[in-house]
């Protein structure tokens, strides 16, 4: 996705750069006004919630989560349509075209509105969700731990070392995960003011039609690989279940390239 966006943005960047003065619709509020790059950057943070989103209902609903499958899966992808389009209108909004040209409002008060804007729904709104979502499931699992202690309480049996601790091992995974995913908000989010704060200043240019602002777009839909890793490195089955995919995949490699060494 980061690769498509950079190809395809440059590509039109330099259409434009053919035709100056000649802007269409098109271009002036998808392209110019940033709408295009806020899209898939949107995009990465959109999936990036329906991933606790997803384990929420896991944990949540175990005994249904399988037959409905299907509805979070389609309520997950119309999530991620509808709140990268809502995210990214505001791009479009703040730009006119005017006689084949295309002007950004770079008034104070529109800059100023368009931060708070970007940054209720690119920052407050995803970490509230997470957090939100997070405190939830944490909450289930101390429950059912209590659960679990009075029961075998109540049968005078005592739980096994290994299972006592499971839902606490639980719980520490799914805290792991949940850092990272709200560290890596907050350190693309502090970059993003960082740099606005020195287009302000006029040090670099961190416009939406700028290739600064390109290139951070790229960088966070490359920092978006992170989170299957967190996924992977913090759920036991999971992390098994790709070691095993790994070691089968290196043995077929092996075996392939001893074949060829003996032709």
């Amino acid at each position: 996705m980061a690769c498509f966006t950079v190809i395809v943005q440059i590509g039109i960047t330099n259409d434009l750069h053919i035709q100056p003065g000649h802007d269409s619709f098109f271009f002036c509020f998808i392209i110019e006004s940033g709408f295009f790059r806020r899209f898939f950057r949107v995009l990465v943070l959109a999936n990036t919630i329906c991933l606790p989103i997803n384990r929420f209902w896991a944990v949540i609903y175990p005994s249904t989560y399988r037959q409905r499958t299907t509805w979070y899966i389609v309520f997950c992808y119309t999530f991620i349509l509808v709140y990268s389009l809502a995210s990214s209108l505001s791009r479009a909004l703040a730009v006119n075209l005017c006689e084949g040209v295309c002007i950004l409002d770079n008034s104070p008060t529109g800059e100023v509105a368009l931060q708070i804007v970007d940054l209720i729904l690119r920052y407050i709104f995803p970490l509230s969700v997470i957090g939100s979502l997070h405190t939830l499931v944490i909450m289930r699992v101390c429950r059912l731990q209590r659960e679990e202690n009075a029961r075998q309480e109540e049968q005078r049996q005592q739980l096994p070392n290994h299972d006592s601790q499971s839902y606490a091992r639980v719980g520490r995974n799914l805290s792991i995960s949940t850092l990272g995913f709200t560290a890596e908000m907050l350190v693309l989010e502090v970059i993003a003011l960082v740099f606005n704060l020195m287009q302000t200043a006029g040090v670099v240019d961190f416009r939406p039609d700028s290739i600064g602002r390109l290139i951070y777009v790229y960088l966070c839909s490359l920092a978006s690989a992170i989170n299957p890793a967190l996924a992977i490195a913090t759920v036991p089955p999971l992390r098994e279940t790709i070691i095993e995919i790994l070691n089968e995949w290196t043995t077929f490699i092996r075996g392939v390239l001893r074949r060829c060494r003996w032709k």
